[in-house]
């Protein structure tokens, strides 16, 4: 079950004795304690499943308290097939090309650190929603509002030379699909630094982090100076998710063998 916010326990139940040897599974890459990601129907669901999956590794004793039976942490991950370097035309260039670049929503932290950027003189754009007030508050600050399709998306991250990963304060991340999907482009990565981050990626080798303001400047202007060391690490964050299993398939993979194991343990 994808996330599964609309299902009825009763149905689950109906499942269950029909075919008492099935296994049911609850994934989400979503925090589904929170109430704007879950719904009162899923909170009924979560006793009936066998494994819930989670990419939220700080969840699992809140989920266990709303009577989960197993819960499975996989970090985030990212489809080889359509998060990819590509070679972009001159136009496309052009099009989607940036020095700083952020694609996400609008919160208040991400709006202080990134307006500061562009008033200390970084160019910096922005693609996503929520970010109207901020036009016209500094020239190097350009706000590009609306949905990315998924096309477009991995051509930005392929044009951009500096892509940013702010988290989700209030969803309390410590890594985001674009943690993955970004290194997964063979494209420069700066985020916020996190011990799942750094877990993920060398910190300077496969991917660059920060913990302040001060040093998001610092790197950006760095790291814009130095084109050679930007597609040094970014190579080398392309060729970790490779192999250290970062892809859709190879997560997947991860949640089959904890089921082949429940079910050895129960055979």
């Amino acid at each position: 079950m994808d996330k599964g916010r609309t299902l009825k326990a009763s149905l689950l139940r109906a499942v269950r004795k029909r075919l008492p040897d099935i296994q049911m599974i609850s994934y989400s890459p979503d925090d589904m304690t929170r109430r704007y990601h879950s719904s009162i129907r899923y909170r009924a669901c979560i006793p009936l499943f066998d494994v819930l999956v989670t990419t939220k590794s700080y969840i699992a004793e809140e989920l266990h308290e709303l009577g989960a039976r197993r819960v499975l942490f996989v970090g985030n991950a990212y489809e080889p097939r359509v998060h990819r370097p590509l070679e972009l035309t001159p136009d496309e260039q052009r099009r989607f090309g940036c020095d700083v670049g952020f694609i996400g929503t609008y919160e208040e932290d991400r709006a202080e650190h990134l307006l500061r950027l562009a008033e200390a003189g970084v160019p910096v754009t922005i693609r996503g929603h929520g970010w109207n007030r901020y036009r016209g508050k500094s020239p190097p600050l350009m706000i590009l509002d609306g949905h990315l399709g998924q096309s477009d998306y991995v051509k930005v991250i392929n044009a951009t030379r500096i892509n940013l990963g702010f988290l989700r304060k209030g969803a309390r991340d410590r890594q985001t699909t674009r943690s993955i999907e970004i290194p997964g482009c063979r494209a420069f990565m700066l985020a916020e630094r996190t011990e799942e981050h750094t877990e993920l990626f060398v910190e300077g080798a496969e991917a660059e982090f920060f913990g302040s303001f001060e040093e998001l400047l610092e790197k950006c202007r760095r790291y814009l100076d130095q084109p050679e060391a930007r597609e040094r690490i970014a190579a080398a964050g392309f060729e970790r998710c490779r192999q250290s299993g970062y892809s859709n398939r190879s997560r997947l993979e991860q949640v089959l063998d904890v089921l082949a194991s429940l079910a050895g343990d129960t055979g």
